[in-house]
C-alpha cells in the first residue's frame, strides 16, 4: 500500500521535535502531544480502539506508537500486527528510541518508522 499523504503530514511533524535521552517515555509522548498541537494535527491521546488495543495516539485513522528504546523486533512486529488488523486503522508509524528493521508493510497497511536518535544527530 502506497504511503498516505497523513503519514507524511505526521512523519514531517514528528521530525522536529527535539528529544533528551534521558527523557522518560512519558515525556516524549508529551513533546509529541505538543508538537501535533503545534502543527494543528488533530489527534486522540491514550485511545482504546478495542478490547486490550490501546494506541499511544491516533492521528485520523494513522496508529502512533512511541517506545523508549529498542523493543524486541518479533514483539515490535507482533503489536503492529494487531494494530493494522483493525479496520479503523490505515497505517502504522512507530517512534523508536533506536532504529530496527521493521516491514515497510503489514496486513498491506504502510508502516513508517520515526527514529528519534536521528533526530538527535547521534550516528550509531
Amino acid at each position: 500500500m502506497k504511503e498516505s499523504e497523513s503519514i507524511r503530514t505526521i512523519c514531517e511533524a514528528l521530525s522536529h521535535i527535539r528529544i533528551k535521552r534521558t527523557m522518560e517515555e512519558i515525556q516524549i509522548q508529551d513533546e509529541i502531544e505538543s508538537q501535533f498541537r503545534g502543527s494543528g494535527i488533530p489527534y486522540q491521546r491514550e485511545i482504546k480502539v478495542a478490547p486490550r488495543f490501546r494506541l499511544d495516539f491516533l492521528v485520523e485513522d494513522i496508529a502512533v506508537e512511541v517506545k523508549k528504546r529498542r523493543p524486541a523486533r518479533g514483539k515490535l512486529i507482533s503489536q503492529i500486527e494487531r494494530y493494522a488488523s483493525l479496520a479503523i486503522i490505515k497505517g502504522v508509524i512507530i517512534v523508536l528510541e533506536k532504529n530496527t528493521n521493521i516491514p515497510k508493510t503489514i496486513c498491506d497497511k504502510p508502516v513508517k518508522i520515526v527514529s528519534l536518535n536521528r533526530l538527535w544527530g547521534v550516528a550509531l
